[in-house]
């Protein structure tokens, strides 16, 4: 910087040059000869000048505050990457508990969550301004302080995706959810024995006595997520035949088909015991995006190798 200083490298008029012109002084011409200076230093001839030291100091200079700011922003990205990764695996930990699921040839390895997605994973998400916060209502779990262990639900495929980013995962694809589920089972239990469904048929029951219908019994909703655990699937997950239907990120393009609406599988607390067919893994559900309903939830799932964030912290 001092040696491309144009105040001191001006021309002066009184000082001619071989050619007729002014001859340029200052620290400039020195500093052009560096070279030949550490050369003749090199071969025992430094030059003892105080201008040559001098300007040979401010090239010092330059260099050590250059390593010192250098070793500043080192340690700020240091920094960042620290708090960075400690705010993924923060994340990983509030988003809950995987399984690992073996897979064919067909399909990457991959992890899915052992159990739905609870409220309190969600809203840890929202506190931290990620996500946005699900519809309410009767049925809805959000903003009921007894229902942080049950499923998450009221919430859209967009609200779906955005958490489980956030928590460096993903939604699964139909045929991951499905071999997570059953693997090659029918249901997503163990056997065909339906007295092992935990949370389902929880609908309001009627009686309707002529033109009357009268509410016997009002709607339970949903479970904690692990109230069940005798329900589990081959893989070891836990409620994927009952308590909340789940989103997947698969969407139909079949000629035919609705444009834009994405499959969710899996039984869910309204489902009657009698609608067999709701239970099997093979059964596919389609929704809009924005669709949210008390009986739709989701849970999360990432590829076998680590996530690209957590390889990029790891640099």
């Amino acid at each position: 910087r001092h040696c491309g200083s144009s105040k001191l490298g001006e021309s002066n008029p009184r000082i001619p040059s071989k050619t007729g012109r002014p001859q340029r002084t200052g620290i400039r011409p020195v500093c052009g000869r560096l070279r030949f200076l550490f050369v003749a230093r090199a071969r025992g001839r430094m030059s003892r000048s105080p201008f040559a030291r001098a300007c040979i100091g401010f090239g010092a200079l330059g260099l050590v505050s250059s390593a010192v700011a250098l070793a500043g922003h080192t340690q700020r990205v240091s920094s960042v990457r620290e708090q960075s990764r400690a705010a993924f695996d923060q994340h990983l930990g509030e988003a809950g508990e995987m399984v690992s699921v073996a897979a064919p040839a067909t399909i990457r390895a991959f992890h899915i969550d052992k159990t739905e997605v609870t409220v309190r994973s969600y809203r840890s998400c929202v506190e931290q301004g990620a996500c946005s916060a699900p519809s309410t209502g009767e049925l809805c779990n959000w903003g009921k302080p007894d229902k942080d262990s049950h499923p998450i639900n009221c919430v859209d495929h967009d609200q779906a995706t955005t958490f489980c980013a956030w928590a460096g995962r993903r939604l699964p694809a139909a045929d991951e959810w499905e071999l997570a589920g059953c693997r090659f089972q029918t249901y997503p239990w163990p056997g065909s024995d339906f007295q092992q469904v935990g949370c389902v048929d929880r609908e309001a029951r009627w009686a309707h006595l002529g033109p009357i219908s009268k509410l016997v019994a009002p709607a339970l909703g949903t479970c904690a997520v692990d109230a069940h655990p005798e329900a589990s699937s081959p893989s070891g997950a836990i409620g994927m035949g009952d308590n909340v239907s789940e989103w997947t990120a698969t969407e139909p393009r079949e000629a035919g088909a609705d444009s834009h609406r994405f499959v969710h599988k899996g039984g869910s607390w309204i489902v009657p015991l009698s609608w067999k067919e709701s239970f099997q893994c093979g059964k596919d559900s389609l929704q809009a995006p924005h669709f949210r309903d008390s009986s739709l939830g989701f849970r999360c799932a990432r590829s076998e190798e680590r996530s690209l964030a957590r390889d990029l912290f790891a640099r």
